[in-house]
């Protein structure tokens, strides 16, 4: 893992308050390289790479740094094993491991002043994820994409749904040329409520 935290420092040795960091997969595609020998695999469909990565950036959108940068490729097209055995693996086995890893290093490069706050795309929502909450330094946004079970036996978005919006944003949504869809305007609701995760 290729990390460039040090430099970070000594850029941004007076940096206080808060920053985000932001956390990414990224997919190298190398399909195109017929003649190369010794590609390994970013899905079971194609050759390439998988790059995971994390930026520090401002709450008004200044880029700070890259924090940490991994790479990584799968030796075979697809895992032989079961369902089941892949579930059972160490959670360092498993490839959402890279979330974890790349958090502990991004707070590793951040100068202790610093008020870190992840931000988490839908593969970051997963529960060893959440039993980091509890942390220091562990405030967090994530995409949900999991309509979780809450106490009292509810799921985690319905309760958002049915809350007062306390504004809107309107947000540019681009073309999008494989699907035929033209770019639009969107307002969209901003709420939040509070909830426990079973």
């Amino acid at each position: 893992m290729k990390n460039s935290g040090l430099a970070f420092k000594k850029r941004a040795g007076r940096l206080s308050g808060k920053v985000l960091l932001i956390q990414n997969t990224s997919d190298l595609n190398l399909d195109g390289h017929k003649k190369t020998e010794g590609l390994g695999f970013r899905s079971e469909h194609s050759f390439g790479i998988k790059i995971h990565g994390c930026i520090a950036v401002s709450p008004d959108g200044v880029p700070l740094g890259l924090l940490t940068q991994k790479y990584e490729t799968r030796a075979a097209r697809k895992d032989s094993r079961t369902k089941e055995e892949l579930k059972r693996r160490p959670l360092e086995e498993k490839e959402r491991y890279r979330w974890l890893e790349t958090l502990r290093k991004s707070l590793d490069s951040l100068p202790p002043e610093a008020e870190p706050i992840t931000v988490y795309e839908r593969e970051g929502d997963f529960y060893e994820r959440y039993a980091q909450a509890q942390n220091p330094g562990a405030d967090f946004v994530i995409r949900v994409i999991h309509d979780r079970k809450s106490n009292p036996d509810e799921k985690t978005v319905t309760p958002l749904r049915l809350t007062e919006p306390i504004g809107t944003a309107s947000v540019t949504i681009p073309r999008d040329s494989r699907g035929n869809k033209k770019a639009r305007e969107v307002d969209m609701e901003v709420a939040y409520t509070r909830v426990t995760l079973r």
